[in-house]
């Protein structure tokens, strides 16, 4: 009777370190940061505290874990509503340059389970020197939503 108390225990330790490995690997895996590309990353690499809008930007491309090809359709439609506004318009006249253009993919789960992908938005990184913008476009409704810039100091001692 001895033994099989034993064997019960350890085999109770045996599952709930199991059990607790996978849990962590599963909330390592979605504390992993997805995007791989050096471009964007290069343009969070910033020091000092990021502001909680620029973390919600962060977080919203981080969600964007596939990587989606642009049609050239797709690409003119986004560019021809950066052009369309003001504030964007005067950045592109100042020198920024389009670096990257993501699209915010939608997917809708229908009742017979097919799932139906539509590409609601975008974020449209543009660069000038060490500055940064942020651009946040609303595909369906042609419109620019937002607009943030960023500005690097580099400071070489010596």
């Amino acid at each position: 009777m001895e033994k099989n108390k034993i064997i019960a225990i350890l085999s109770f330790i045996i599952v709930i370190t199991i059990v607790s490995g996978i849990l962590f690997n599963i909330w390592l895996t979605a504390k992993a940061n997805p995007i791989t590309n050096e471009e964007f990353n290069a343009q969070w690499q910033f020091n000092g505290a990021k502001s909680m809008r620029k973390q919600m930007w962060q977080n919203e491309l981080m969600r964007e874990k596939q990587r989606f090809e642009i049609s050239e359709g797709f690409k003119e439609k986004v560019v021809n509503i950066l052009k369309s506004d003001e504030n964007v318009q005067k950045l592109l006249n100042e020198g920024y340059n389009i670096t990257c253009i993501r699209p915010i993919v939608k997917a809708i789960v229908k009742e017979d389970s097919t799932v139906i992908m539509k590409a609601t938005g975008a974020i449209v990184i543009l660069t000038k020197d060490t500055s940064h913008a942020l651009v946040k476009v609303d595909v369906e409704n042609n419109k620019v939503l937002e607009t943030i810039i960023l500005t690097e100091t580099i400071i070489k001692s010596g």
